[in-house]
C-alpha cells in the first residue's frame, strides 16, 4: 500500500474507533453524579458534552499509541493483502 493510503487509512480507523468505542465511555464519564454547583460548568457544560466526547475520541482514536485503532489498522491491513 501506498504511504498516503495506509496514514489516511489508520486516521479514519482512528476515528471510527474513537466514535464507536471512546465516545460512549467519555460520556458515560461526563454523565457523573457528584457533580457540585462549583465545580460544574452549569447548563453550557451540558449543551456541549455530547460534541466534546467525540472531539476527545476522536483525537485519541487517531494517536499512535491507541491500542485499538492499531488492531484495526493491522486487521484491514491484513485483509487488503490477501
Amino acid at each position: 500500500m501506498d504511504g498516503t493510503i495506509q496514514a489516511d487509512l489508520r486516521r479514519r480507523l482512528g476515528e471510527v474507533a474513537g466514535a464507536a468505542f471512546l465516545a460512549p465511555v467519555l460520556q458515560e464519564m461526563q454523565r457523573s453524579p457528584f457533580k457540585t454547583k462549583y465545580f460544574s460548568g452549569g447548563h453550557a457544560e451540558e449543551v456541549f458534552q455530547g460534541q466534546l466526547a467525540l472531539e476527545l475520541a476522536g483525537k485519541a482514536g487517531r494517536t499512535e499509541s491507541s491500542g485499538f485503532s492499531n488492531f484495526l489498522y493491522r486487521a484491514v491491513e491484513r485483509r487488503m493483502d490477501r
